[in-house]
């Protein structure tokens, strides 16, 4: 069963028929750290496609429930899916609505994606 990401009536991000692999988590590795108690990055290594992009999702809704501030840091992903940009747009919309600001940080070929899509506007890019 493909892994359905909604929007549910209250906005936030409800997850349909995912399913957790092992080798979906080879191929994109998620590390979160804090380095201020209200500050959370969540770093994306790998990358982001179809089979990797529920895992993510799932990440993502934990930390925004638990994060005052979040930055997904996407410098060392090798590639990203239009499914990954979905959950990304998914996980804005979910932050927004807790007021939680979301940034990315991305180098220029990140940012690119991005412009390509017409979400560069959309999304907060930090750097460092």
């Amino acid at each position: 069963m493909p892994c359905l990401l909604e929007l549910a009536e209250s906005e936030r991000m409800t997850l349909r028929g995912c399913d957790s692999t092992t080798a979906s988590q080879r191929m994109l590795r998620v590390r979160s750290s804090r380095p201020e108690p209200t500050r959370t990055i969540v770093e994306l290594i790998g990358e982001v496609d179809m089979s990797t992009t529920c895992d993510l999702a799932a990440q993502l809704h934990t930390h925004l429930e638990e994060s005052r501030r979040l930055v997904i840091d996407m410098s060392k992903l090798r590639f990203l899916s239009a499914s990954g940009l979905n959950v990304l747009v998914a996980a804005s919309n979910d932050a927004r609505e807790r007021g939680v600001p979301l940034s990315l940080k991305g180098g220029d070929v990140v940012q690119h994606v991005f412009e390509v899509a017409g979400l560069r506007a959309y999304f907060d890019f930090v750097d460092g």
